[in-house]
């Protein structure tokens, strides 16, 4: 027979050898609101996992075996969560990372429980989910340990005694778990609160009533549990009413999309970072180099994290495989892992604790106060 069909005959015997000899790739899931108005905080956790795959993929992935990211938007919908985490555990994801928001993760606990689905929550900080041992850890420390810290700060460094708070009750797993801490360790300290100025976010927020309540009260300064955008909003709106009290913010509102709704509105709004924004470290400014390159923008907070959160779950993979509950202790006993700026480790029960630090806004920047 001609050697030319000879090896027309061979191709089909070549290609399903190649096949079955080519690896699965071990998929991981990313769980966000990637449209919206909270998508600024799952967009850039997106890149900032997507960035973490894509270099452990270049240095040959784990044990041969490439990483496939399936990115999945939420929208902030309870529904739609719920449904995304069902979707991913069908599709055989490893690992969940995500959501970014404290009242999806609440909302999908029960899910990811049933599923007995590992699950890594970048900037989920809702102290509901405190000391359970359990499917969801952390890499974000608790609103318990922020919030005290920042009452601290707002009344010994800044002299506060009074304040107005302006809170968004979409994301009440977060605010309001903050708010309740944040007012203990205040009143605590001799400081008192105005009645909250409450709402839900959305496309018809009336921004300029809720400004003329908080500008009514006899506070001596404003904090806001908000996203970047609301936050934006309301403070342009009391500042065109002549307010003129210090401001300040979670690290929720501290994404790069404050300084882009806000302009000269946000100027000394004055937030707490878990972040160094102005460190030295050699992995956090190859980092920032890699992301700029990639993604053309600034990398936050979230995209830290979730960059993090993604190298830790795969480096647990790594040790342990796929198996739920070696998973699982493989990242409990992980630590210490060298995160981008922190030594990372968790607690018995998938906590952890981090230093703040707290950032101005000034000359429409980003400035870490020393």
């Amino acid at each position: 027979m001609p050697r030319f069909w000879v090896l027309i005959l061979a191709m089909p015997i070549m290609l399903l050898t190649a096949s079955c000899t080519e690896k699965e790739p071990v998929r991981v899931g990313f769980l966000a609101a990637l449209t919206g108005r909270y998508a600024d905080l799952g967009l850039a956790g997106r890149n900032g996992a997507l960035l973490a795959v894509e270099e452990v993929n270049r240095r040959g992935g784990l044990h041969g075996r490439k990483i496939e990211l399936l990115v999945r938007d939420n929208g902030a919908s309870a529904d739609r969560a719920i449904k995304a985490v069902r979707d991913l555990g069908h599709a055989g994801i490893a690992v969940l990372i995500g959501p970014m928001l404290s009242q999806m993760a609440t909302v999908i606990k029960p899910e990811i429980d049933r599923l007995r689905l590992v699950t890594i929550g970048p900037t989920i900080a809702t102290e509901k989910l405190d000391g359970l041992d359990d499917w969801f850890l952390r890499i974000y420390p608790s609103t318990r340990q922020n919030a005290e810290l920042f009452a601290d700060r707002l009344v010994k460094h800044e002299g506060l005694r009074r304040l107005s708070v302006f809170i968004d009750e979409t994301n009440a797993a977060y605010t309001q778990a903050f708010y309740q801490a944040f007012a203990r360790a205040f009143t605590a300290l001799g400081g008192e609160l105005e009645q909250p100025v409450t709402y839900h976010s959305g496309s018809a927020v009336p921004f300029y009533r809720l400004a003329e309540t908080i500008n009514r009260q006899q506070a001596e300064g404003l904090l806001l549990l908000s996203g970047a955008m609301d936050s934006a909003m309301v403070l342009h709106q009391l500042r065109s009413r002549g307010y003129q009290k210090p401001a300040f913010a979670t690290e929720w509102t501290g994404t790069e999309d404050l300084l882009s709704y806000g302009g000269s509105a946000v100027e000394d709004l004055t937030f707490y970072n878990t972040i160094d924004r102005n460190s030295s470290s050699p992995a956090y400014l190859n980092f920032v180099q890699n992301y700029r390159a990639r993604f053309g923008q600034e990398p936050g907070f979230a995209s830290v994290h979730a960059y993090d959160a993604t190298l830790m779950a795969l480096e647990g993979l790594n040790r342990s495989g796929p198996n739920p509950e070696q998973l699982k202790q493989a990242l409990l006993n992980l630590g210490p892992f060298p995160g981008l700026q922190a030594t990372l480790r968790m607690t018995p029960t998938g906590d952890i604790e981090r230093p703040l630090f707290y950032i101005r806004v000034e000359n429409g920047r980003f400035r870490t106060l020393r």
